[in-house]
């Protein structure tokens, strides 16, 4: 998964806080492929864990990775 392309060739630029990668849940459905309910039941299930800053909810760019890869998204 190259870092800064969705599957529909969109450019995404990750979020850097506290020195990691983020990515907003309009960035991880464009890297998956998904919609929205989706990208919810998987952060239900805990496969995608999710951060909350402000009134956003950010994922760990290397959780969508190794979820990518099949490596399971819990880091």
């Amino acid at each position: 998964m190259p870092a800064d392309i969705g599957r529909n060739g969109e450019s995404i630029t990750p979020y850097l806080f506290a020195g990691e990668k983020y990515l907003s849940c309009q960035q991880v459905e464009a890297l998956l492929g998904v919609k929205y309910p989706a990208l919810w039941k998987m952060k239900k299930r805990g496969a995608l864990p999710y951060r909350k800053v402000g009134n956003r909810i950010l994922f760990r760019y290397s959780d969508v990775e190794n979820l990518v890869k099949g490596e399971g998204g819990v880091a």
